[in-house]
């Protein structure tokens, strides 16, 4: 988790200096290393039109919006199959909270997805359809009430 801020420190570094496109460029950098150029470009777009508020997150000043119910302790005793995707190349802390998230879940599985990075539906998004709809597939469906 120590190397966060360390990703963290220098976009915030970036942004403080005004210099936007190339704080811009070291979230891409830190996030969507795996993406293809053209989605590269697409993220880009995102990034610089969401900018404040992702920096605005960054340094915590967003609205902590905490929801009506415990959702963790729902999410324990639910029967709903999760599948959790980690990209192999996304922060190791991520797949470690990822994976223990599953431990802790009755109905989840967790998958770290080969060539992927934080934008895994992006950077390897062949695999990603795939693992999804087998999962769909092989998730037991109700009938509507």
């Amino acid at each position: 988790m120590d190397t966060f801020d360390d990703r963290d420190g220098k976009i915030l570094e970036l942004a403080s200096a005004g210099r936007v496109d190339d704080s811009v460029e070291a979230m891409l950098e830190a996030w969507a290393p795996a993406v293809p150029p053209a989605t590269r470009e697409y993220l880009r777009t995102i990034a610089r039109e969401n900018f404040d508020q992702m920096i605005a997150a960054t340094l915590g000043k967003l609205p902590n919006r905490k929801p009506p119910y415990p959702v963790a302790e729902r999410l324990r005793h639910g029967a709903v199959p999760m599948l959790l995707i980690c990209g192999a190349e996304d922060h190791p802390a991520l797949a470690m909270m990822m994976g223990r998230f599953a431990q802790q879940l009755p109905h989840a599985r967790y998958v770290e997805l080969p060539g992927a990075d934080h934008t895994a539906n992006l950077s390897a998004t062949e695999a990603f359809d795939r693992l999804v709809l087998d999962f769909f597939d092989g998730t037991p469906t109700r009938a509507p009430a």
